[in-house]
């Protein structure tokens, strides 16, 4: 019963979005902010496979189709730097920090760990 009242108010909500040219991602996370703070709502828990099912899906689905090619063919350059050289810089920092701060740790685990937090 929790998840429909939460699945029909996202979508009340999105629809007041569209009608009013507001970006609804941003709505919807104020809203579950705000819903948070409610008593007796603080407490709800979602199973993560009703989350990926439910939410992700249907927010890749749309963006997938908000996407166009020319789009990501004109911004390819941004697109390759943000997908591969910032995950690369990020393994590259957080292991060899990690691996200066813990000195017990080698450096191909750190490198591990380094990927793992990118």
């Amino acid at each position: 019963m929790t998840l429909l009242v939460l699945v029909l108010g996202a979508l009340a909500i999105t629809a007041l979005c569209r009608r009013f040219d507001v970006s609804a991602p941003l709505v919807l996370v104020v809203a579950g902010i705000g819903a948070s703070l409610l008593p007796g709502v603080g407490g709800l828990e979602i199973e993560p496979d009703v989350v990926l099912l439910l939410v992700l899906t249907p927010l890749l689905y749309s963006a997938a189709l908000e996407s166009s090619y020319l789009g990501i063919r004109a911004n390819r350059r941004p697109i390759g730097f943000l997908a591969i050289g910032l995950p690369a810089f990020t393994t590259l920092a957080v292991g060899l920090v990690a691996w200066w701060v813990v000195p017990e740790l080698s450096l191909a685990a750190a490198l591990v760990l380094g990927a793992v937090v990118a």
